[in-house]
């Protein structure tokens, strides 16, 4: 490889490639269009020294991809380079720089990872922690798995007495017994309602939250009796009206666990948190711009929500759950975006309310990458059917613990509000 230098471009010559980069040292400004270089590689363990060495040297937020074909790699506006890549000597010994690497492995730098280990049954990943928020609106039929994937259970206000009237409703909605079709039906039916009853009760016993966050003015009596009996505590935060509920919730996740543990390998879990009144919703969506900066789903009405941050996302959908339904939606202004691995991807277009959004797009079999210059909204279909099969595995195990819990506490165990988790979740593999 050798460098020579013309009429103000520094020609990096390799074997029989050639690739032009425009260095405009008085203005410490490279390439001040957008360029795309093609180049042929016959070395695929060979990284491109010249462009990844001055990109490297230069503090320039570059990959130089590894293609044993054909490649490109292109120069955006406006990124400066400091005054030591400004001159024609640097360079050149910046593009002597070689190095190897393993072809099989595809080395790019991400700004945020999104997945959705949460919604099957395999381990989490260790020291991840979920924090799962219940709002007051209709509860996703993936409530007892979430329960069972979270370290912490909060309700916000009336969201308790969704939970409870919602554990009502899943619970007998499930087969008990074997109705007859004779005339013994209405007394197996009378003995299947006495079950479920029971069953109910232990339940509600089981999923029980570990704290009610909010006004608490949405909360009914007998609801928070039932909990208080239970000894679930109410945190009023009544004294702030400028926040809703969802809000003061993270912000007690935030101060509580995340900030105080340095918990940066966390998942903020919210049910209920879309459909119903449309201010609620867009009041929702507008706290995934307010914290940023923590890994928020908002999990409601058949959808799932996140935020993509400024910069690169590698997202990675668990298929067995989610779409292929998908949309890339900015309602924070105007956002210049490029994906890939999307039926329909953008490349540094223009996605804007009032302008072309991203909606009814759909997942590919590849990975999701999405590269944006401000934040948008990154939304998914979740099928909850999938769970049916699972709600009656959690009722028994939950009804079990909750029994084995009564008898500890009548024997003195203490306290066995911390059993649920012990609640396996039992999805398709």
């Amino acid at each position: 490889m050798r460098m020579r230098s013309l009429l103000g471009f520094s020609i990096v010559r390799q074997r029989c490639s050639v690739t032009a980069v425009v260095l405009k040292p008085e203005h410490h400004w490279i390439a001040i269009k957008r360029y795309t270089i093609s180049f042929i590689n016959s070395s695929p363990t060979h990284r491109w020294p010249g462009l990844a060495g001055i990109a490297k040297a230069s503090g320039l937020d570059m990959s130089v991809n590894h293609v044993s074909a054909v490649g490109a790699v292109g120069f955006g506006e406006g990124i400066s380079v400091p005054n030591s890549a400004s001159n024609h000597g640097a360079a050149a010994s910046f593009a002597a720089q070689t190095t190897t690497s393993d072809p099989n492995k595809i080395e790019a730098r991400y700004d945020q990872f999104i997945n959705s280990d949460y919604l099957g049954s395999e381990s989490l990943e260790v020291g991840k922690k979920v924090y799962l928020i219940v709002l007051n609106y209709s509860l996703p039929l993936g409530l007892l798995h979430a329960w069972s994937r979270a370290s912490v259970r909060i309700c916000a206000d009336g969201g308790c007495n969704r939970l409870y009237n919602e554990l009502k409703r899943i619970t007998s909605s499930l087969p008990v017994g074997g109705a007859s079709a004779d005339g013994a039906s209405a007394k197996q039916s009378e003995t299947d309602l006495g079950q479920n009853t029971k069953k109910l009760a232990s339940v509600r016993k089981a999923y029980i939250p570990d704290v009610v966050i909010g006004d608490l003015d949405s909360v009914e009596p007998d609801v928070r009796k039932f909990y208080e009996d239970l000894r679930v505590p109410f945190e009023d935060m009544s004294w702030d009206q400028d926040s809703n509920d969802l809000t003061k919730a993270i912000r007690w996740i935030d101060d509580k666990y995340i900030k105080a543990e340095r918990d940066t390998d966390h998942q903020i879990l919210v049910l209920g948190a879309l459909g119903g009144r449309l201010d609620h919703t867009l009041a929702n969506l507008n706290v995934l711009h307010v914290y940023a900066d923590l890994n928020i789903t908002l999990w409601g009405d058949g959808n799932l929500v996140r935020l993509v941050r400024r910069g690169k996302a590698l997202i990675k959908p668990d298929r067995r759950f989610e779409g292929p339904t998908c949309g890339l939606i900015p309602i924070a202004g105007p956002v210049i975006a490029t994906s890939s691995g999307l039926e329909w991807n953008v490349s540094d277009t223009t996605l804007k309310v009032g302008g072309l959004v991203s909606s009814s797009n759909q997942l590919t079999e590849s990975d999701v990458e999405v590269t944006c210059d401000a934040p948008l909204l990154w939304m998914t279909e979740v099928r909850e059917e999938l769970y049916m099969t699972s709600l009656q595995a959690h009722i028994d195990a939950a009804a079990g613990l909750a029994c084995k819990g009564e008898e500890q506490e009548g024997a003195g165990a203490g306290d066995t509000r911390d059993k649920p988790e012990a609640v396996a979740p039992m999805l398709l593999k």
